[in-house]
C-alpha cells in the first residue's frame, strides 16, 4: 500500500500535513495523537453530509495553541485503512477510546460528526464545539469555521474555490481514490488552526467564568439540561440558546 507522505503546498509553507493511507503510517499517527497531552482537534469527511454514509477521512491535529498555534494535521484515510479509528497502539487500544475519554476534543460545527461517531460506537464526552462557543461568546449564530477563525485569530483560510465546489457536488467524491491534492489541502485546513482557536476561545470562556465554559461543554455534547438545573441562573443562557433553535 501507499505509505504516508508529508507534503507542502507550493503556495505556502504552512500547508504541510501528513496523509496516512496504510496501516503502519496510520498506527504511527494515532500513537503520536494519543501520546499528546494537548486537546485533540478533529474533523470528519463523508459523502453527502449524510451520517449514514461511510466515513471517508479523519482529520486530526494536536497542539498547545501557543506560538504560531498551528497543528500538524494528520489525514487518516478510512477508505484505504478501514480500521483507522481502531488501530492498536501502545497506550490506548484505539483512537476511538481517546475520543470517548475525558481527554478534551475540539471540533467545529460537530452536530453531524457526533452522529457519525455514535454510529461507530464512539460517544464524545469532553467536546468543545468552536461554533457553539462562538455563538455563546459573541451572539453570532451558526458561523463557518472561516468566519470564526477570522474573528478570533485574524486568519483567513482558503476553502478550495471552484475546484472544491465541484468536488463537493460530485456523488461519492469523498470515497473515490486517489483524492486530489487540493482536496487534501482543504481537509487539512479544517483542523490546522483548531488548536490555537480552541486555546483562545477556552481562555476567554474561563475569563468570563466557569459557568460559561460549562454551558459550552453542555451544548457541545448535545445535552439538554434537566428542568431543575434549567431553573438555576447559571443555565439561563443555555436555555435561551436552545429556545432559539
Amino acid at each position: 500500500g501507499a505509505a504516508a507522505h508529508s507534503r507542502r503546498s507550493s503556495e505556502a509553507l504552512n500547508m504541510a500535513f501528513t496523509y496516512c493511507c496504510d496501516v503502519a503510517a496510520t498506527s504511527a499517527a494515532v500513537e503520536a495523537i494519543v501520546n499528546s497531552s494537548a486537546a485533540l482537534c478533529l474533523d470528519l469527511e463523508w459523502d453527502s453530509h449524510d451520517p449514514n454514509t461511510p466515513l471517508s477521512l479523519i482529520q486530526a491535529a494536536t497542539g498547545t495553541g501557543t506560538g504560531t498555534g498551528t497543528g500538524q494535521p494528520f489525514l487518516l484515510d478510512v477508505v484505504r485503512v478501514p480500521s483507522a479509528a481502531a488501530v492498536n497502539v501502545s497506550r490506548m487500544s484505539s483512537l476511538g477510546e481517546i475520543i470517548a475519554s475525558q481527554h478534551p476534543v475540539a471540533m467545529h460545527a460537530a452536530a453531524q460528526d457526533r452522529l457519525v461517531l455514535q454510529r461507530h460506537g464512539i460517544a464524545l464526552v469532553n467536546l468543545f464545539d468552536t461554533q457553539i462557543a462562538h455563538e455563546l461568546l459573541t451572539g453570532a449564530r451558526r458561523k463557518s469555521l472561516r468566519d470564526v477563525l477570522q474573528h478570533w485569530l485574524g486568519i483567513d483560510i482558503s476553502k478550495g474555490g471552484e475546484l472544491m465546489r465541484r468536488f463537493m457536488q460530485t456523488p461519492h467524491a469523498w470515497t473515490s481514490r486517489p483524492l486530489p491534492d487540493y482536496v487534501l489541502d482543504y481537509a487539512a485546513e479544517d483542523v490546522r488552526h483548531l488548536p490555537q482557536l480552541y486555546a483562545t476561545m477556552k481562555a476567554e470562556a474561563e475569563r468570563r467564568g466557569a459557568d460559561v465554559l460549562d454551558q459550552i461543554l453542555v451544548l457541545s455534547r448535545g445535552d439538554r439540561v434537566s428542568a431543575a438545573a434549567a431553573s438555576a441562573a447559571k443555565y439561563t443562557a443555555t436555555i435561551k440558546w436552545f429556545d432559539r433553535k
